[in-house]
């Protein structure tokens, strides 16, 4: 079984209400009803996503809006999958790529002290706010060192950081047109970053809460792709966080959004 994700791209004033009735009522259904089709997930950043994006989009980019996954017996069977999503997105005036990956769950519901087991029905919303990155290394990087410093650096270290219900990393094994050039996407599901613990992390950013987040890894992303990217850096607030509040009962998180703000 292979992973496709296509990632949809648009305006900031794209009418989000719209698009996510077009994804979930119109567009899940068809896809579902494919014969290749094993699984489908959907990520939507609609107009009840009012959680703060933990960075700014980079200036003159679009936004992303939307992620689209489809597990298939092989990405060669994609061609009506890839049809209907850009027909949509098309539709709606947005644009959307394909990758091919890797996944990993490096966390799943009820592995963390943040959240029980799943224990609610497909096609609703979960809990919990949700955080897509979208990954590229700079080109100084050797990629296999990037990866392992993703793999088994950031990964374990952002677990201890953040209060993530689950977590899944997938690595980026072919760009299926000439979308955006990106590594990795990776997708955190967890409580708001006011429960994040103060901790000094192996890039040198003190994260605590009130806004402060860890450095990451690689650059943030550009689209149309440039030739260089926006390293990460240590924020300038890192040194002047307050300190971390104790930890709220696991147990009874915020029901918030399954969708993400970039």
């Amino acid at each position: 079984m292979e992973k496709v994700i296509w990632a949809v791209w648009g305006p900031p004033d794209t009418d989000r209400a719209a698009l996510r009735d077009r994804l979930v009522a119109h567009l899940a259904p068809i896809l579902l009803d494919e014969p290749a089709v094993a699984g489908l997930a959907m990520a939507i950043d609609d107009p009840e996503a009012d959680v703060a994006p933990p960075v700014p989009w980079p200036e003159g980019n679009q936004p992303l809006l939307a992620l689209v996954s489809v597990w298939l017996p092989a990405y060669d069977h994609r061609g009506l999958v890839e049809e209907h999503v850009a027909a949509l997105a098309s539709e709606q005036g947005l644009r959307s790529h394909g990758y091919l990956v890797s996944e990993s769950l490096y966390t799943d519901y009820g592995e963390s002290p943040w959240s029980g087991p799943r224990d609610w029905p497909d096609g609703v919303r979960s809990p919990g706010v949700l955080t897509v990155g979208l990954l590229q290394r700079p080109p100084d990087h050797d990629r296999q060192a990037w990866i392992r410093h993703w793999h088994d650096v950031q990964s374990p270290e952002s677990a201890e950081l953040q209060p993530r219900t689950r977590y899944v990393r997938n690595l980026v094994v072919l760009a299926l047109d000439d979308g955006p050039p990106l590594e990795g996407i990776s997708s955190r599901r967890g409580r708001r970053t006011s429960t994040w613990r103060t901790r000094t992390s192996s890039t040198g950013a003190t994260v605590t809460r009130d806004g402060c987040r860890p450095t990451w890894i690689g650059c943030w992303p550009t689209s149309p792709p440039s030739s260089t990217c926006r390293p990460s850096v240590p924020p300038p607030w890192a040194s002047t966080c307050s300190p971390a509040p104790p930890a709220p009962d696991p147990r009874s998180p915020r029901q918030a959004l399954d969708a993400w703000t970039p």
